[in-house]
């Protein structure tokens, strides 16, 4: 099963580029082909991390909220996009791993409903249709 995943995988232009393309992805369709939706200027906060995005259109910005979008890249950086913000997706032996907030009612959690609101927890997406994995929940002040 493991080498069908990853026989498949290899015919997502995500899972094999070694660019990614920079801009705004409002669904994992368009991500996972790399073809982004908006192009971008973003502004990083004191810990390098995105703390808003702007689209470009006919020479005006405008500001997209987080979760209004699937993912982002930014300076050939991939993010993906909850409602709580933007979080660096890292590959890791071939998967993209990310740890971030996400919404009990977010429909790319196959689980929702089963939390009370907000929860932090390292998460893989399903390269079949971006969906969250989860893999750990992080617990504030803890090493877990």
């Amino acid at each position: 099963v493991e080498n069908i995943l990853n026989t498949e995988e290899q015919k997502i232009p995500l899972y094999h580029t070694v660019k990614y393309t920079d801009g705004l992805y409002f669904s994992y369709g368009s991500f996972m082909k790399q073809t982004p939706d908006k192009q971008i200027t973003a502004t990083i906060n004191d810990t390098g991390k995105i703390s808003s995005i702007r689209i470009i259109e006919n020479g005006k910005k405008t500001k997209i909220s987080p979760k209004e979008v699937y993912a982002a890249v930014y300076k050939g950086i991939p993010y993906i996009a909850t409602k709580y913000g933007y979080y660096e997706l890292m590959k890791i032996d071939g998967r993209f791993v990310f740890t971030g907030d996400i919404d009990a009612k977010d429909p790319r959690d196959p689980l929702m409903g089963s939390l009370l609101e907000e929860e932090s927890f390292e998460m893989t997406l399903d390269p079949a249709n971006g969906k969250f994995i989860r893999l750990k929940m992080i617990y504030p002040n803890s090493n877990q």
